[in-house]
């Protein structure tokens, strides 16, 4: 075989060692059975190989910061602190307007916020038309005390309350007990085992009757009243000299 058969001319009538392109029975200069190379197209992957491309690893995501826990309508909010706080409310409407503030506060979702709505009374036994009687007194009228762990949304809803005038304190933000006060409170609400403190409906002066006892049916002047004890002591006109005597306060009656 000539060598001649393989040399095409080239432009310049240089002769080329290069077999033609598409030549029938011509030799390739790679072996056959070696693969083309494979372009690497964007991103790695191989192409025109028919391979499917390595998985790309994922990237790790920078944690997030948890958000933070809903305040106001079903949240639970505030600051955790729980302290004592004075409402001023219409007088004669503290029960009323104590019961209103506790449904207010189921109905938003503020339970957890509010422990406690206060009313404090005292049980005095009382006096009265010869009658003696107990009842619940209120201590401070016009007032009402809560308990809570307040922040802005409470507060609002606090003050939107039918009834209710507004916090005793400062009147930018709210300013709860001092811990002597609260005690105070506390010691009045708490059921006590020591005698209660008879209120008698009479003063020094008061012309009185006896009504039992040695003296009865005498008429006499109200020297002293002790309330502790439940002794008054009238001055009885005995043998035309004003005596003072002692008796139980229920043995007299005002006339």
């Amino acid at each position: 075989m000539n060598e001649s058969q393989f040399s095409t001319p080239t432009p310049d009538g240089a002769a080329s060692d290069s077999p033609p392109a598409g030549g029938d029975g011509a030799a390739a200069s790679t072996p056959e059975n070696t693969p083309p190379v494979a372009a690497v197209g964007a991103g790695g992957a191989a192409e025109g190989t028919g391979e499917t491309p390595a998985p790309k690893r994922p990237r790790m995501k920078k944690p997030t910061k948890p958000e933070p826990a809903p305040i106001g309508e079903g949240g639970s909010g505030g600051t955790g602190e729980f302290l004592w706080y004075v409402l001023r409310v219409q007088s004669g409407r503290e029960d009323t307007v104590s019961n209103n503030l506790r449904k207010k506060l189921a109905l938003h979702g503020f339970q957890d916020q509010v422990r406690e709505v206060a009313v404090p009374k005292q049980k005095v036994t009382e006096i009265k038309d010869g009658k003696k009687r107990v009842r619940a007194m209120k201590v401070f009228a016009g007032y009402i005390f809560v308990e809570m762990d307040l922040d802005d949304d409470l507060w609002y809803l606090i003050r939107d309350t039918n009834g209710i005038g507004d916090f005793v304190g400062s009147q930018t933000k709210p300013v709860p007990m001092a811990a002597t006060e609260v005690r105070k409170i506390l010691d009045i609400m708490e059921e006590k085992e020591e005698p209660q403190e008879v209120k008698i409906d009479l003063v020094k002066h008061d012309a009185v009757k006896i009504k039992e006892g040695p003296f009865e049916n005498f008429d006499g002047i109200v020297e002293e009243v002790n309330p502790a004890r439940g002794i008054v002591r009238v001055m009885v006109a005995i043998f035309g000299r004003s005596t003072p005597v002692d008796l139980e306060y229920w043995q007299v009656e005002k006339l």
